[in-house]
């Protein structure tokens, strides 16, 4: 059995710390411009992991939509910022260019986790899914695939508009992988590990160690509970964040959260106080349903 301790608040607050100070100090030695605005990152999304730590239950059917809906719009802006190179995922908010993979992901997996979907939030979902490959990014349409096929596994059944919204998300992954991607990978966000190896060993070694562990919270969590079919939410950000971590590994996509870049760090630290709620353990586990399915 793993104790509790291992993800309890306290110990999430450490690992936090810790990825912060590496990050930073392996920016710093590799010289990566702006670090105030990672610095800035790691306070918005503490301030934001605070927040969500403070919550209790699920949300409300209504919530569920609205933030389904706030996702897709946030995507969608997306298609019309500042692309590269033919690219389009970032959004341009005053002189910092924004992500919304990594800051809608942690809030699709809770509002999928919650209670079964119906046909408005996995619409929604495979609206988000298609907007991902469109961009194309995909490392966010596997993430996304995976979060429902986690949440589906931990069910052990679908209501069908989970079952479809799956099958679309799989089928959005296998269209942005085949377009083309023609961006460089950047030393301080994609190849993080490898610069601060080439400038100093030891970096190097420390940033390997703080990129495994991102995903390690919520896979703790998720073996934890294994015998007793845990909640959905924790399986689903385990899945989330063990994507996006073994998708940095191609170089092709940024390292989450030791890597430059603000949204991975708010993501992540979003992700964290998720896992950090009161009551993470007590989402909606049952789901003995109609096949109608639920009422979002």
């Amino acid at each position: 059995m793993i104790p509790f301790g291992l993800t309890s608040r306290s110990a999430l607050a450490v690992q936090a710390v810790l990825t912060v100070a590496v990050s930073l100090a392996v920016l710093s030695l590799i010289g990566a411009p702006v670090l105030a605005v990672q610095t800035a990152a790691y306070g918005i999304g503490g301030l934001a992991a605070l927040a969500l730590a403070a919550t209790s239950g699920a949300p409300g059917p209504r919530v569920s939509v609205g933030v389904m809906c706030f996702a897709f719009v946030l995507v969608l802006i997306s298609l019309a910022g500042p692309g590269i190179e033919g690219v389009r995922r970032w959004m341009a908010v005053g002189p910092v260019l924004l992500q919304p993979a990594p800051l809608v992901l942690p809030l699709i997996a809770w509002v999928l986790a919650v209670r079964p979907a119906g046909w408005p939030v996995a619409a929604l979902a495979a609206g988000v899914a298609l907007l991902f490959a469109a961009q194309p990014d995909p490392a966010a349409s596997a993430a996304l695939a995976a979060v429902i096929a986690a949440v589906v596994i931990t069910r052990r059944r679908a209501t069908p508009a989970e079952i479809g919204v799956l099958i679309l998300s799989i089928a959005a992954f296998a269209w942005a992988v085949t377009r083309p991607d023609p961006l460089a990978p950047v030393n301080h966000v994609e190849r993080i590990v490898l610069a601060a190896w080439a400038a100093e060993p030891a970096a190097g070694i420390a940033a390997a160690v703080m990129l495994a562990l991102v995903p390690a919270p919520f896979l703790i969590r998720a073996l934890r509970r294994s015998t007793g079919g845990g909640p959905a939410l924790v399986h689903a950000l385990a899945a989330l964040w063990v994507v996006l971590v073994l998708a940095s590994l191609t170089q092709r996509f940024p390292a989450p959260a030791v890597g430059y870049g603000a949204s991975f760090v708010i993501g992540w630290l979003m992700s964290l106080g998720l896992l950090a709620r009161k009551r993470a353990a007590v989402e909606v586990r049952t789901w003995a349903i109609s096949p109608g399915g639920g009422k979002v």
